[in-house]
């Protein structure tokens, strides 16, 4: 929900520099294979775009959005994305992506690189985890064999792989995501850009949580006598840009997509914990446990995680779940 500096993206691809070179030579050799299998080569614009792949190898891994969005249009100009994705053409896509790497980086790559990118919830809900663990293989005597890093998310592509298989590599064309995100978008084009060099996109989310009006007052109210009805009168609004106030389907809308108001209407037991913290910690409270415990609270933004529970500074919201929509509720209620 909210944009990752590039400029984080692109010091990871440096200190990844060794494998990447390894893939794209990898990459240019089954390319060149490829060319040769007239099986599934039978277009002469199939042998144009995978020369073209190989022409720009060095760039497709790694290239900047910017650049991604410039391919595009040289490689649509080979032939355009709505007729490669023809069921007709489906062999050539398979081998294609296959013969990419796309299946060998997401077990052996992908897990080690968002690991070291920081993300560990689903970029689109920011509901569900999307962690990169570290597992170890056994022999059979049971002893450890070797340690390796395996995903707990999937990979989404931006421009779907399906129609532009020659991204299908491109880091800043993946986006690591619930498995539950991942099956709703499928190849529908969702307007969220992931990776940003502008400040604005990466300190401040365009989506946005907020607790309906006389909603907090009706809960505190009901609390006294009936707690579990209380929770009933909490009113959870999302805000979408693209969707806007429309209330029929906006085809790419996050709401709309992913369902992301659903999601969090299940969360009202999360706000009822922020809701009696904001009656419990008052600022004068707050100020004076820094006070009194001054060598735990020695950073504000911890000592404000520690009260909330989550991340409370934008640009971390991909590190836990919940983080976006925690600040937003707790922003209301006065805790941040």
């Amino acid at each position: 929900m909210i944009a990752i500096d590039i400029k984080n993206a692109e010091s990871v691809i440096k200190l990844s520099k060794k494998e990447l070179a390894k893939h794209e030579l990898d990459l240019e050799a089954d390319l060149e294979e490829l060319l040769t299998d007239t099986v599934i080569i039978t277009k002469a614009w199939q042998r144009v775009y995978i020369k073209k792949i190989i022409e720009n190898k060095n760039e497709i891994i790694c290239c900047s959005p910017d650049r991604i969005s410039q391919l595009k249009s040289e490689f649509s100009d080979i032939y355009d994305y709505r007729g490669i994705r023809k069921k007709m053409y489906k062999p050539f896509r398979d081998k294609l992506i296959e013969t990419m790497g796309y299946k060998k980086r997401r077990s052996d790559f992908y897990p080690k690189y968002f690991q070291k990118l920081g993300v560990k919830a689903c970029v689109y809900c920011n509901s569900q985890l999307a962690i990169s663990v570290n597992s170890y293989e056994y022999k059979a005597n049971g002893n450890i064999k070797r340690e390796t890093v395996k995903a707990k998310f999937q990979v989404d592509h931006y421009l779907a792989k399906s129609d532009y298989p020659c991204f299908s590599v491109s880091l800043f064309n993946l986006y690591p995501v619930c498995a539950s995100c991942n099956n709703c978008k499928s190849t529908i084009s969702v307007d969220f850009n992931l990776y940003s060099k502008n400040l604005n996109e990466t300190k401040n989310s365009f989506y946005s949580f907020e607790l309906g009006s006389g909603c907090v007052a009706k809960y505190l109210q009901l609390y006294k006598t009936d707690a579990e009805k209380a929770k009933e009168k909490i009113e959870i609004k999302f805000t979408d840009p693209k969707k806007g106030n429309s209330t029929g389907l906006v085809r790419g809308s996050f709401q709309d997509t992913f369902d992301i108001a659903g999601i969090y209407e299940t969360q009202k037991d999360l706000v009822e914990e922020l809701i009696l913290k904001s009656r419990v910690y008052k600022l004068a409270y707050r100020k004076g446990l820094v006070k009194s415990f001054h060598k735990l609270f020695t950073d504000a933004s911890l000592a404000n995680r520690i009260l909330v529970g989550n991340y409370v500074e934008p640009e971390n919201i991909h590190k836990r779940p919940m983080a976006k929509f925690t600040q937003d509720i707790a922003k209301q209620l006065g805790l941040l």
